[in-house]
């Protein structure tokens, strides 16, 4: 072998390769759960957004119920945005909200004496979300 020689050996490229894998076996699910806790997050703020809007078109007019489908509100609510998801928004006597909204994976609900809205996990279906909502 000539002194002079430059590059790498293969036992010196495989342990480069190893190294590689092994920081992208530990990050690539970390990055994938950031990902959907966005999403997860992001759609909570949409709802957030219905709920506001609603709300000021029952305070307004008394309008009680509203349902989400087609990428609507209706009845009509000034929101600016897109609407995803599908589901109900219900306002009692006293002006508290229940809702439920499905967007595939995606289930938000709410009940009159709770807060905010919150995800539930482990529904899998508009008609398991829309159970949620007692």
């Amino acid at each position: 072998m000539r002194e002079n020689e430059k590059g790498f050996t293969l036992v010196e490229v495989l342990g480069v390769l190893i190294i590689l894998s092994i920081i992208v076996v530990i990050t690539v699910p970390l990055v994938q759960d950031k990902i959907a806790e966005s999403r997860e997050n992001s759609f909570l703020a949409s709802v957030d957004g219905y709920l506001r809007a609603t709300r000021v078109k029952n305070t307004e007019d008394g309008t009680s119920g509203f349902v989400i489908t087609s990428g609507e509100i209706h009845p009509a609510v000034d929101h600016s945005g897109t609407v995803v998801g599908e589901g109900e928004i219900t306002y009692n006597s006293l002006g508290k909200a229940q809702l439920f909204i499905w967007n595939d994976p995606y289930c938000v609900v709410k009940g009159y004496e709770e807060s905010e809205p919150h995800v539930v996990s482990g529904v899998t279906s508009y008609e398991q979300c829309k159970e949620q909502e007692s």
